[in-house]
């Protein structure tokens, strides 16, 4: 119909091109060129490759050509969808598979509750909450769940769910204030008095790393300028820690360990240079080892 908005057009740029083969000799280095850290024998010459589309490339998210577009784009989303949304008479089709969807979830919930030491660690979710609560609590003889079937929402949103209980990292506070939030690792040092963890505020799957005190709920370790897969894992100690480091293709594919301290630089443990394979790591349940698996989709 002629109401029916017209779907933004990306322009073309029709002399842009990708170079793929090797650098002649003096080559500009801001020219795209595919494969540079190929180990595989390149087109010599090298061939132009037409990218009339590669403008809309934009990692640091700074180009304005590239957000107005964007912007654009998402407009005649919302405009070819909005027979999707309420009109303030009736409920619309999104308002209503919503509500479906939590009409079968259990909305305030916990996980069952893992001895370690000297406490029990789980998870909480509460009814009207977007992110979950990490807790703990002193370990006991018996488990005394504070929670009981006749209690409402409300009421479980104000009672701990065992006694002691302390609230170690609540993702709603954390998620304030920023467009996206999502954890990667949150765990614990050997003696339980400091919590690391990773956190992805772009939504890039980039993370940035933070270690807090449990005991004085003091952030004792931030590096805001990271940008490292999720997984952390400590070393036997509380000053000690492993992570993974991204490539220019966000694939994990180093081991570094780093000392909270400062007192050295971070260290590389482990490299996967076969850009079909990452890198992951995990801890024995004793502590005792650090396992590094390098992985493709086919191995």
């Amino acid at each position: 119909s002629s109401e029916t908005p017209t779907p933004p057009t990306a322009r073309r740029d029709e002399n842009r091109v990708v170079w793929a083969g090797v650098a002649p000799e003096g080559w500009d280095p801001k020219i795209p060129r595919q494969a540079e850290t190929s180990k595989e024998p390149l087109l010599d010459p090298p061939v132009a490759v037409p990218d009339p589309y590669g403008w809309l490339r934009d990692d640091k998210r700074t180009n304005q050509e590239v957000l107005d577009h964007l912007k654009v784009e998402n407009d005649y989303t919302l405009a070819i969808t909005k027979h999707l949304q309420d009109d303030g008479e009736q409920e619309g089709l999104v308002t209503g598979i919503y509500k479906e969807m939590l009409s079968v979830i259990q909305e305030t919930d916990y996980s069952t509750p893992r001895p370690d030491k000297d406490y029990l660690y789980y998870t909480k979710t509460i009814k009207g909450k977007s992110y979950s609560l990490h807790c703990r609590a002193p370990r006991s003889e018996s488990l005394e769940v504070l929670w009981n079937e006749d209690m409402t929402d409300e009421e479980k949103a104000e009672q701990p769910l065992l006694p002691g209980e302390q609230v170690i990292l609540d993702i709603n506070l954390l998620a304030e204030g920023k467009p996206y939030c999502a954890t990667g690792s949150v765990t614990k040092s050997p003696s339980q008095k400091l919590l690391a963890y990773t956190a992805d505020f772009t939504g890039d799957e980039k993370c940035q790393l933070f270690v807090k005190n449990l005991e004085t709920n003091e952030m004792v370790h931030e590096d805001l300028e990271m940008e490292i897969y999720g997984s952390l894992a400590w070393a036997s100690d509380d000053y000690t820690l492993f992570y993974l480091k991204l490539d220019a293709t966000q694939r994990p594919y180093q081991v570094i360990r780093r000392t909270l301290d400062g007192a050295k630089e971070d260290e590389l443990l482990f490299e996967e240079l076969d850009g079909m394979f990452w890198v992951g790591f995990y801890k024995s349940l004793d502590d005792r080892y650090l396992f590094v698996e390098t992985s493709s989709k086919e191995t």
